[in-house]
Order: structure tokens, then sequence, then C-alpha cells
């Protein structure tokens, strides 16, 4: 028996609960999706709520749509699956999950000039830049609208 706790144990976390359109999200999902030194299950979960509302009020206007067209949850708009899983429930966790860690790593950035830093960004650690653009791009898919690269002369 062991009297040290790990610090990265922790009990499960509850469930981010949505009114009846979006598909509820489990913060150990993100957890173990997206690495995190962030062990604080309370910073994690405000991240999560946070994202989720920035999302789903950006999606306000598209889920109203789909909810005209008699598809009341993300689940029964028509979409393909992967794993048995809708794409577009994929989409929305992963939007929401990218925006959490870009807001993570803005609010917890660690200032390292240890030479194990430059290994990291040697090795494409991702920064949150990176993660709001995935989180776009997810939300694009989700509305189902394509994505443009335009370069400046």
């Amino acid at each position: 028996m062991s009297f040290i706790q790990d610090k990265n144990q922790r009990p499960p976390a509850d469930p981010i609960v949505f009114t009846s359109f979006w598909p509820d999200l489990d913060p150990d999902d993100f957890s173990a999706s997206f690495y995190s030194d962030i062990t604080d299950a309370a910073k994690i979960h405000h991240a999560l709520v946070v994202a989720a509302s920035i999302a789903t009020l950006e999606l306000t206007e598209w889920r109203e749509g789909q909810i005209s067209k008699g598809h009341n949850t993300l689940a029964g708009v028509p979409a393909d699956t992967v794993g048995g899983v809708s794409v577009k429930i994929i989409d929305f966790k992963q939007a929401v999950y990218c925006r959490a860690k870009a807001s993570l790593l803005d609010t917890y950035r660690e200032i390292d000039t240890t030479p194990a830093a430059s290994t990291k960004i040697e090795l494409g650690f991702e920064t949150a830049c990176q993660y709001r653009k995935k989180y776009y791009d997810a939300m694009r898919r989700i509305m189902g609208l394509s994505r443009s690269t335009i370069e400046l002369i």
C-alpha cells in the first residue's frame, strides 16, 4: 500500500451537459486526447465550459437551421460516421477541445528557456494559435463551409 498520491490521479470528472441539441462532453476525454500539464480539474472544466459556450454561440444560426429541417440533435444531422460516431459530433468535440486547449496554453503558458524547451519546439509541440486554427477548421466542417487560403503578394 502506498501513501503517496499520484498528482495525475483524480476522480472521474462530471460531464459538461448541454441543452438537448449538443452532445455532452467528458472532461476526462479531453484530458486523455489533449495532453496537458494542467491537472486541476476545475481549470480544465472552466476552459471546456467557456470553449463550449463560444462554439455553441457561433453555431446558433446553423443549429436553428438544422432544427427547422427536423434534426433535433447534432447526432440527428445527416453525416458520415467514423467508428459509429457522426463526423459532426467528432468535429464538435474537436472544436471545443481545441478552443479549450488554446485557452489553457494562453493562460498557463510556461516560460522555459532550457534546451528541453527548444526540443519541444523542434518536435512540433503545438501552440495556442495552431489549436485556434484547428478550432476554426472544425467549426467550418460542422457548418459545411470550405476552407480558403489567401496569400498576400
